[in-house]
């Protein structure tokens, strides 16, 4: 029988996934190489929205985690990570930065080879809801940089993830965890853009 496959939807992004982890002493490394991988893949083979975006209209990025402290036996990350997102400055060979921002509660558990999966109204594991989390911030406030408001319906998104993660054990989600967490960035933005 044929398989037909319906037309490919270009993926949002392209985003760089770099893990660091010289903090971390004589662990065996191949954990950090094989979540590398995985990331990278995560964040960019998934269709995030039923938007259309062409090839060379994927919103580049890079997310740059450093792992601080790794438990092999607990398979706990303790991390910090630095995102950006670029845009190609016009006429031009080079990137401008849209915007840069540091998450230092970026912390998960992985075990080598673990399967990423997400499921936004269930949300039982904190690094895909991180990656979540980002790769639609990053969409979300791309299309606001070409129409006002444009990122509205994907920063929605954004909101319920972090209602949804209430839960988790790791920091970061919570209003009250610190002002610059995940949950303080979405909601001034967007109280903000509301106005």
């Amino acid at each position: 029988g044929h398989i037909f496959c319906p037309p490919l939807q270009a993926q949002e992004l392209n985003c760089r996934v770099k893990i660091t982890h010289s903090q971390v002493q004589g662990t065996n490394t191949s954990v950090f190489e094989t979540l590398e991988a995985a990331l990278n893949e995560f964040m960019n083979n998934r269709t995030w929205t039923d938007l259309q975006f062409e090839r060379d209209e994927r919103i580049e990025c890079s997310m740059t985690i450093n792992v601080k402290q790794y438990k092999e036996e607990t398979n706990y990350f303790q991390c910090d990570m630095l995102f950006q997102s670029l845009r190609p400055v016009f006429n031009s060979s080079y990137n401008s930065t849209v915007f840069s921002m540091r998450d230092n509660s970026f912390d998960f558990t992985y075990k080598e080879y673990d399967p990423l999966e997400f499921n936004e109204t269930n949300i039982n594991d904190n690094l895909t809801a991180l990656m979540a989390y980002y790769a639609y911030l990053f969409i979300g406030l791309d299309l606001d940089t070409f129409s006002p408001k444009g990122g509205t319906e994907v920063l929605r998104r954004v909101e319920t993830i972090v209602s949804n993660a209430q839960n988790m054990a790791e920091g970061g989600w919570r209003a009250f965890d610190d002002n610059r967490n995940r949950h303080a960035i979405i909601n001034d933005y967007m109280e903000t853009s509301i106005e």
